[in-house]
């Protein structure tokens, strides 16, 4: 092998090299950076700005929420909330999310800037939830299983224990 290609060579491992950790340091070092300088300008704003902001701001969605893009996601995730209180006739409970006050807050907004034509029913619901109202548990869920078609799974009861666990997880 000549010299000019050995150079060829060991320049390019250099190059690379030094693209590769440009690229760490980017991705793991200047995220990191970011976030100290966040956190630290986050401490400087006092009580009352947080407040006002809070007021002024839409409701930052969570992952899950922000993927809601039509009425039957809506009606998809009150359903699961809704199958933590309730007993089914047959057994079959097709997924389960807690019921937790953010998420309930979230729905709310989502569903009330919505074009749904249950609107007002599904407020109703989650307003009652967001009460810590579980007393229509039953109805609430066989509503929003018969508006997404349901077959299997049809509330018969409500289980005592999940309502339990929600009125905990709501602080109630």
């Amino acid at each position: 092998m000549s010299k000019s290609t050995r150079n060829l060579i060991i320049g390019f491992f250099v190059v690379l090299i030094c693209a590769f950790g440009i690229w760490r340091a980017y991705e793991f070092g200047f995220n990191d950076l970011l976030g100290i300088v966040e956190k630290k300008a986050e401490e400087k704003k006092t009580e009352e700005q947080k407040n006002e902001e809070a007021a002024t701001q839409p409701p930052v969605l969570s992952e899950a929420m922000s993927k809601i893009k039509s009425e039957e996601d809506i009606l998809n995730a009150m359903h699961s909330m809704a199958n933590t209180l309730i007993v089914p006739v047959d057994g079959q409970i097709w997924g389960k999310e807690p019921i937790t006050k953010d998420k309930i807050s979230q729905l709310i907004s989502i569903v009330d800037n919505s074009s749904s034509s249950h609107k007002e029913e599904l407020l109703s619901i989650l307003n009652k939830w967001n009460s810590g109202d579980f007393s229509t548990a039953v109805e609430d869920h066989n509503k929003v299983w018969k508006l997404l078609g349901g077959t299997v799974g049809k509330a018969a009861n409500v289980n005592e224990e999940g309502v339990k666990e929600t009125l905990a997880n709501l602080g109630n």
